[in-house]
């Protein structure tokens, strides 16, 4: 598909984010279930334009290639919000929301 790369590529968490540890990110995830904490809004951001690629692009009518889910995360809060898009996904599909072949 011609805009493959543009789907694989992850919108870019804000340098102030890039140098947080997996853990440290995960962590403030787990105690800030209101989302007042900037590392979890800077999380939450990078899910939402995730997840708005990802529907511009299984919205088009096609053949969707299992390459087009292989994304590289630059830093460890990148890692976390695309882990948490392919836990949804997954749920999604287990609900029958999802149609995964």
């Amino acid at each position: 598909m011609e805009h493959d790369e543009e789907i694989l590529t992850l919108p870019a968490a804000r340098p102030e984010f890039i140098n947080l540890s997996e853990a440290e990110v995960r962590k403030v995830i787990d105690d800030d279930p209101w989302q007042c904490n900037p590392i979890t809004g800077e999380v939450t951001r990078l899910v939402v334009q995730c997840m708005t690629k990802f529907k511009a692009h299984f919205g088009q009518p096609g053949y969707v290639p299992p390459r087009i889910l292989r994304i590289e995360a630059r830093c460890p809060i990148e890692k976390v919000a695309v882990l948490l898009v392919v836990r949804f996904m997954e749920a999604e599909a287990g609900l029958g929301l999802v149609t995964v072949q």
